[in-house]
């Protein structure tokens, strides 16, 4: 029974060759990963000034219309 086999060189060095091929297929899906939690962090900051910004936003309108609502109770000029 004799034949080859095909994952194998002739030198016998398949798990150089296997650990080669692991390091080059796992630095892509690192620097996919260091990328990903990189926008994550990004996007949670973004959160944060939106929802800081709605809260400004909420607060000038409810001054402003509390502004209003006193002056045309007391008729200001």
């Amino acid at each position: 029974m004799s034949g080859t086999i095909a994952h194998l060189n002739g030198s016998g060095d398949s798990n150089q060759n296997q650990a080669r091929k692991t390091s080059r297929y796992e630095e892509p899906l690192k620097r996919f990963t260091d990328a990903k939690n990189q926008m994550k962090d990004i996007y949670n900051d973004l959160e944060g000034c939106v929802q800081n910004l709605a809260q400004f936003y909420d607060g000038l309108f409810t001054n402003y219309n509390y502004t209003l609502m006193f002056n045309t109770i007391f008729r200001w000029k």
